[in-house]
């Protein structure tokens, strides 16, 4: 997947990782991207794994081969001076790791043959640690494998997903339909009059509330349903 081939995901939705869907077309465009980026954060995670593998050897073997600097394993045992023949295998081992810290971390060079050349460091501290050699070697191609698989890709190397929000019904738009609903005429049955608020019948026929609170007067209902006044009291 590249992003000039996506009709309406560009680099500003990735950035904000949202996208505001106004048609059924759009949205299936958002939920094909966000599965996609799903099986790249799953492809990432291989690489991830392949990584621990390779930490977790080296953090056994590399130790194991510092704590006995003179044994028959080392290369460097020919030196009488223990304390030396101990510095030369950490300076070795340092090396190693300084070298492994600038091209995969800093360069983001995962190449399997550069990798075998900064591992070779590790043997003259002990030959056990050819297993190290052997397995980064591998490790490392498969890792660069994943890599070249996936940096292509939309959003590498995090992959974010999209939060889709829908202020329209998709289901009454066709596909293609980019008309914002909020500029859309309302439909004749759904749209609603506002009601008028109720009106007191009564009211022209109240006493002023300063006059006598508000209290209806019986001569203006009685002329009011009868169509004439009553005089009948006088």
């Amino acid at each position: 997947m590249r992003l000039s081939e996506l009709k309406y995901i560009g680099q500003k939705e990735l950035d904000e990782c949202h996208i505001d869907v106004r048609s059924a077309d759009m949205f299936r465009e958002a939920q094909d991207f966000n599965a996609h980026m799903l099986e790249m954060r799953r492809r990432k995670w291989k690489f991830r794994k392949d990584l621990i593998a390779m930490g977790a050897l080296n953090l056994i073997l590399i130790p194991i081969s510092l704590s006995k600097p003179d044994s028959q394993l080392s290369l460097l045992r020919h030196f009488t001076d223990r304390n030396a023949t101990a510095v030369l295998s950490l300076l070795f081992t340092l090396a190693y790791i300084v070298l492994f810290c600038f091209f995969f971390i800093h360069k983001k060079d995962y190449s399997p043959v550069k990798c075998l050349l900064y591992s070779l460091f590790l043997i003259p501290a002990s030959i056990l640690n050819i297993v190290a050699v052997v397995f980064n070697t591998i490790l490392m191609f498969f890792m660069k494998k994943t890599d070249d698989e996936i940096k292509d890709e939309p959003g590498y190397p995090s992959f974010p997903q999209l939060h889709i929000s829908c202020p329209v019904d998709l289901d009454a738009l066709e596909p293609g339909d980019m008309e914002d609903s909020r500029g859309a005429e309302k439909s004749d049955d759904l749209e609603h009059t506002e009601e008028s608020a109720e009106t007191d019948p009564y009211a022209k026929y109240r006493i002023k509330p300063e006059d006598d609170e508000g209290l209806l007067r019986d001569s203006d209902i009685s002329f009011d349903m009868n169509g004439t006044e009553d005089t009948s009291n006088g």
